[in-house]
């Protein structure tokens, strides 16, 4: 399945209890970056 740049902004995952996990603005951040560049790829068509 192909994914949309809608899909990975649109992607949520469960935040963790009582152990450690990723810091959500990092990885909030990267994925804008992913979605930007998806975009452009498309445009490029």
């Amino acid at each position: 399945m192909a994914l949309t740049p809608e899909q990975v902004l649109n992607k949520h995952f469960q935040t963790t209890q009582f152990r450690r996990g990723y810091e959500e603005r990092d990885v909030d951040d990267f994925l804008d970056e992913i979605v930007a560049e998806m975009r452009s790829l498309i445009e490029q068509r």
